[in-house]
């Protein structure tokens, strides 16, 4: 994939945690869960046994990061 940035070839790869990832408007600064009231979403949900994982490309020129949100897991 090229880099819509610098138009520099993108490594594939995938961004994990060992909890859930998500996307959120405002910094948490307690509880480290998605609030979906709050316009949260999971781009990884946690999983007991597994870490959770997106799809993700990650330009090294530049150090931008594109996550896949509609790749199948």
């Amino acid at each position: 994939m090229k880099c819509p940035y610098c138009h520099n070839e993108m490594e594939s790869g995938m961004l994990q945690s060992g909890r859930q990832i998500f996307f959120s408007k405002k910094r948490k600064k307690f509880l480290m869960l998605a609030n979906t009231s709050e316009g949260d979403f999971v781009v990884g949900p946690m999983d007991w046994l597994y870490s959770s994982y997106s799809r993700a490309h990650h330009c090294t020129a530049c150090n931008k990061m594109i996550v896949d949100l509609a790749a199948e897991k």
